[in-house]
């Protein structure tokens, strides 16, 4: 009973990763303006509704 209960519960998770351009090559891509750069990964799932959603990007900050 409580098995079934607690599968039967939705769940949403989400997930951000970043990987930074300068850590991982060990060149400088600091500018005025931006300190890094970064590869973005975002991960979006809903257990109830079925969805998963991945979205990669990158991010200047």
């Amino acid at each position: 009973m409580i098995v079934a209960m607690v599968l039967m519960m939705p769940v949403y998770i989400e997930y951000y990763g970043a990987l930074s351009l300068s850590k991982m090559t060990g060149k400088n891509f600091s500018t005025s303006v931006v300190k890094d750069i970064s590869l973005i990964g975002e991960i979006n799932y809903a257990r109830g509704a079925e969805v998963k959603k991945y979205l990669p990007g990158i991010r200047w900050s």
